[in-house]
């Protein structure tokens, strides 16, 4: 069973306050299609799947519903992995909103669902899903999105409701 939340703010335009710029050794950024190796390097080892680059070019680029709201989270010069050495500019987060639409009272309107969360496993517990969920829900209330939505999964759950999302409902899987 999954939670769907929604973030603090939600059909408020959803402004959370901005992370800083950079914060326990990562700086953020808006994801481009040249961060799609990460992505999928990223998505792989957390979610222990095999994705490819054509996965990502389509959710974050060519979504038929609109262009994703992505972040990622890079390396800071001179910051040092758990256990290893660092390379400044390396992805080593992301996280995304992907664009839905749906018809409310007959009228069509686009919601986000909050999507791909990651983690290189040395960096957890530095802010980066904190920090990048601030950001791209900030995004997307200065784009005017009502509403934001996620399907938590076990592991991010508890971060989406230390962020001030609410559990709204749950959908079985089938």
């Amino acid at each position: 069973e999954r939670a769907g939340t929604a973030p603090p703010g939600a059909g408020r335009g959803m402004s959370p306050p901005r992370a800083a710029a950079t914060e326990g050794g990562w700086i953020a950024r808006a994801a481009t299609a040249a961060d799609h190796a990460d992505h999928v390097r990223l998505f792989n080892a957390c979610f222990h799947k095999q994705k490819d680059l054509r996965t990502f070019a389509w959710k974050y680029d060519d979504n038929p519903d609109g262009p994703a709201i992505a972040r990622v989270a890079v390396e800071a010069p001179g910051a040092r992995p758990a256990g290893g050495e660092g390379v400044p500019g390396r992805v080593v987060g992301a996280y995304a909103y992907m664009p839905r639409r749906y018809l409310r009272d007959g009228q069509p309107v686009v919601l986000m669902q909050a999507s791909d969360a990651m983690t290189d496993e040395a960096w957890r517990g530095r802010g980066i899903f904190t920090g990048l969920d601030q950001l791209v829900a900030s995004t997307a209330g200065e784009q005017g999105v009502p509403l934001a939505f996620a399907y938590s999964g076990r592991q991010s759950l508890n971060g989406f409701l230390r962020n001030g999302w609410r559990i709204i409902g749950h959908a079985h899987m089938y």
